[in-house]
């Protein structure tokens, strides 16, 4: 619902000409308002919602099974009705909530969309096509769920792309929404930051890409590094979601958010597709929080510097043995033999390797070799000074654990410096 990219356009391209013509107007397919009471897809539920303020209590019992809750969000057909069964709401999911730690996996999912009873337009109940209803949706249900990682869905073109959206702006102007005022207020939202300031999904996105195309369903899963998420309701939401983990994404807040970002989702996508690869998207999601290798941030402003946090938890089997955090410049693939042969790590060895090596446990690379405790578990801290030059550079890093011998090497996780 919120596409407007050139760089779209030009996938879409065929030929000289069409990339020219590209070039002259770019698409602004879902950049704009659908007209009111545009029509549905066939598979659209209509739901007249009596309730105007989420449901509070309703969350509050779904999340007190005391596991962590991942948060997912939707607008237009079909990233709704995608989401449906998460919803915890039984009139807008009479079928019942099965959210509760899905699949056994130890997470509750929760989620949180718009009705179209009357058709396209600015929809009802939570998340409304609206800026003013979206920020206060957001903060009242997030202050409630809590949640360890939040993933908003977007409707784009009439394609099957599922595309994950690497950037999303601080903007001062936005397209139109529904209702007076029809620009965010404040504008920009986010007075901590400038105008025009980039915050980036912290998603295994790469990951996520790879299993919703591997699953063979018919989607183009991409994830999109260079543009933006649209000017609308979706980069507007997008933004907040990667807030909302920045904020919380350091040791000792009360809830630790370690992912979030956005998706925008093709509405030619048949709907038992869209919903085959929600699920695929949430499950390569809780591989990521279940690793052995979690880091509190995906990405670190160059020029200026700050913390990162990497959370070894290799399990109790591998309580009080030691291990080394190792990190590269150069990729993963083939990895580095470990000692004895009996283990490769994924970090390609060179200069970058011998040059952390070599100040080990120090102010910049703490506790980067240790001894894990007796539930098997161990902490970090890359304390990175500003580093202008290193925009655009990825640091991949991983960890082995000896005593008596090299034989475990957990999963690499990235670090990129962005401008």
């Amino acid at each position: 619902m919120c596409d407007g990219k050139f760089n779209r356009a030009l996938r879409w391209a065929i030929g000289l000409a069409i990339v020219a013509a590209a070039a002259l107007e770019p698409a602004s397919a879902q950049a704009f308002r659908e007209p009111e009471g545009g029509a549905l897809p066939p598979y659209a539920q209509k739901i007249d919602l009596e309730r105007t303020e989420p449901a509070i209590r309703q969350i509050e019992g779904a999340v007190g099974n005391g596991l962590p809750s991942i948060m997912l969000t939707g607008y237009w057909p079909p990233t709704n009705e995608m989401i449906r069964r998460f919803s915890t709401d039984p009139v807008q999911n009479p079928q019942g909530w099965i959210g509760g730690d899905w699949e056994g996996r130890g997470y509750n999912v929760l989620a949180f969309f718009p009705e179209f009873p009357s058709g396209l337009g600015k929809g009802e109940g939570d998340f409304e096509v609206d800026y003013q209803d979206t920020s206060d949706d957001f903060w009242l249900i997030t202050a409630a769920v809590n949640p360890v990682a939040i993933i908003t869905f977007g409707r784009a073109y009439a394609n099957n792309w599922w595309e994950l959206e690497w950037r999303n702006r601080n903007l001062s102007s936005w397209y139109d929404d529904y209702e007076s005022p029809y620009q965010p207020t404040p504008a920009p939202p986010d007075g901590t930051e400038s105008v025009d300031h980039i915050r980036y999904a912290a998603l295994p996105m790469e990951a996520i890409a790879d299993a919703v195309n591997d699953a063979a369903i018919g989607l183009d899963a991409f994830v999109d590094n260079t543009g933006d998420s649209g000017r609308y309701l979706c980069e507007y939401i997008g933004y907040h979601a990667s807030w909302f983990h920045d904020l919380h994404a350091d040791p000792g807040v009360l809830f630790q958010a370690l992912s979030a970002g956005h998706v925008h989702v093709g509405s030619a996508i048949d709907l038992d597709d869209a919903i085959a690869a929600t699920e695929i998207t949430v499950r390569t999601l809780i591989d990521y929080l279940g690793a052995p290798l979690v880091t509190n941030r995906r990405h670190l402003y160059a020029a200026e510097g700050g913390a990162i946090t990497f959370d070894l938890d290799p399990g109790i089997a591998h309580a009080n043995r030691d291990y080394l955090l190792c990190a590269g410049l150069s990729g993963t693939e083939p990895g580095t033999l470990l000692p004895g042969g009996l283990a490769t790590i994924p970090i390609n060895r060179d200069w970058f390797t011998n040059y952390v090596l070599a100040r080990l446990n120090g102010q910049v690379f703490a506790h980067f070799a240790g001894t894990l405790d007796p539930a098997g578990r161990g902490t970090a801290t890359l304390n990175a000074p500003s580093l202008a030059g290193w925009t655009g550079r990825t640091i991949y890093f991983a960890f082995g654990l000896s005593t008596p011998q090299w034989d475990y090497a957990s999963n690499a996780v990235e670090l990129r410096f962005v401008p």
